[in-house]
């Protein structure tokens, strides 16, 4: 299923952060789901392939909070529970048409190289 926004769901959080800071996007997490956000990184895997990376749950422990925000941390990947800048999103290309399967980190990945800001409230 998809996700169920509920009246505890803090939408007017995200708002905030985007009205207020340079964050591209602002995402969160639904109380009982896994824990998407996280770090990218690439390198090499077995065989010297060239591999990307997902530190999954890492952008909590790196606890790189967001000024006005403590209970926000900075990130590069978050679940699909997101608002952004539209603007923003367009400039990197937006979503791909192309992909079938993982649109999602392909966004992502396209928003680190322009160097974008991703914010992620494991709660919100």
């Amino acid at each position: 299923h998809d996700n169920i926004f509920l009246n505890s769901t803090d939408i007017e959080l995200l708002v905030n952060i985007l009205d207020t800071t340079d964050a591209t996007l602002a995402g969160g997490n639904f109380a009982g789901y896994n824990d998407f956000a996280g770090f990218l990184s690439f390198g090499y895997g077995k065989k010297h392939s060239r591999t990307l990376h997902l530190g999954h749950g890492t952008c909590v422990s790196a606890n790189e909070t967001v000024p006005h925000f403590p209970t926000c941390v900075r990130c590069e990947l978050t679940s699909n529970d997101f608002l952004a800048r539209t603007r923003d999103i367009l400039e990197v290309g937006g979503w791909s048409s192309e992909l079938k399967t993982q649109e999602h980190k392909d966004m992502f990945v396209r928003l680190k190289a322009a160097e974008k800001k991703v914010v992620y409230c494991p709660d919100f």
